[in-house]
């Protein structure tokens, strides 16, 4: 049987975690429960669990009574969400998405001249980009001009979800236990909002780019579901994280402090 690494990578964060006093942690845990609570009173037990039934969300850290979801990313990976073609043209056309916008994702995600993958032909990615060239940098434009469009979109990929319901995720931690970067929801508000995201030209918003799930291309489709799911991933992600971690600072408080007197 394939060994999980997402959670091997969440058992160790309870592990070193849950139940422990800020003191005796590493220096890498202590600067990311800085960047969750800003101060830490370290007399305090840290508690940390395993989320159950979440989508985005991967451990809940309390401290203080205070409690943070955060989403733990690994790997070289840059895909963050994905989900059926379907749902997600409907979510984008309840941010006011125009019909030919919605029109064009749908073409160029299925890559066949169809806007529901029936076609005979199907084309690879840079040959259906190039065909599409005027419809995806109109689409673009679209897009990015609206800053409230990019957060909502950056939110339900990476703090929200699919599911209005469910908990969403306050922070997203890239790294593992050793080494690693901490980007909360406020961090991630001011980079979007610092940016240009008009210089992409491949179908974007904001920082991440679009692809389909599986194309097919001169060949069988093996797996109609995939056929029928978008990826959403950001290009040099890794770096980027530990970009914002730095440049945008939520705290500035020194990370360990005496607790308040009673």
């Amino acid at each position: 049987m394939p060994i999980n690494n997402g959670l091997l990578k969440e058992d160790e964060f309870v592990y070193f975690l849950n139940r422990k006093k800020a003191d005796v942690l590493s220096a890498n845990l202590k600067n990311m429960l800085r960047a969750l609570f800003g101060i830490v009173d370290p007399k305090l037990l840290i508690y940390c669990k395993k989320t159950v039934n979440y989508i985005k969300p991967d451990i809940i850290i309390r401290h203080r009574k205070i409690e943070k979801a955060v989403s733990l990313k690994s790997g070289r990976s840059q895909v963050l969400h994905n989900e059926q073609i379907k749902p997600f043209i409907l979510f984008l056309r309840s941010l006011g998405v125009s019909k030919r916008t919605q029109q064009t994702i749908l073409l160029f995600h299925y890559g066949d001249g169809t806007m529901d993958g029936t076609g005979e032909k199907r084309y690879s990615q840079a040959d259906i980009t190039k065909k599409l060239g005027d419809r995806i940098q109109a689409a673009n434009y679209e897009l990015n001009k609206d800053l409230s469009l990019i957060e909502k979109f950056v939110d339900r990929i990476i703090f929200d979800g699919v599911d209005p319901e469910a908990r969403k995720a306050d922070a997203i931690y890239y790294g593992d236990v050793e080494k690693g970067v901490v980007v909360t929801r406020e961090q991630m508000k001011k980079h979007l909002a610092a940016k240009d995201w008009s210089f992409y030209d491949i179908l974007h918003i904001g920082p991440i780019a679009l692809t389909a799930g599986a194309r097919y291309v001169d060949r069988p489709i093996k797996n109609e579901k995939k056929r029928h799911t978008i990826e959403c991933y950001w290009p040099r992600f890794a770096a980027d994280m530990e970009y914002i971690s730095k440049r945008y600072n939520c705290y500035h408080t020194p990370y360990l402090q005496k607790a308040p007197a009673k």
